[in-house]
């Protein structure tokens, strides 16, 4: 764990918001959607390997990803869902979903 997070006392399963570092492939949060403050970063030396990553989860959630080259940042536009590249921002607030 990279931040001082974690599970929240009490029942339930909340978590304060907390950022995972070099979570396994198989591990629970890399093959469900996460609902709330929690963030799982896996670095990736191959680009192969991230899309394969981004793609392996039933859902589309949104993913950040960072790089420096353009034949890289053309490969995840067109191979990966909903993805922002080198920013933070998921979508502009008039732009729709599902439609």
């Amino acid at each position: 764990m990279a931040t001082t997070g974690g599970p929240k006392a009490g029942k339930g399963y909340f978590f304060q918001s907390t950022v995972l570092l070099n979570v396994p492939d198989n591990g629970r949060i890399m093959q469900q959607e996460p609902f709330g403050p929690v963030a799982a970063t896996n670095p990736a030396s191959l680009l192969d390997h991230a899309i394969e990553q981004a793609n392996s989860m039933p859902y589309d959630p949104a993913g950040y990803r960072f790089t420096n080259r353009a034949d890289y940042f053309d490969r995840l536009v067109d191979e990966v869902g909903n993805q922002s590249i080198k920013t933070l921002e998921a979508s502009m607030p008039k732009a729709s979903f599902g439609a």
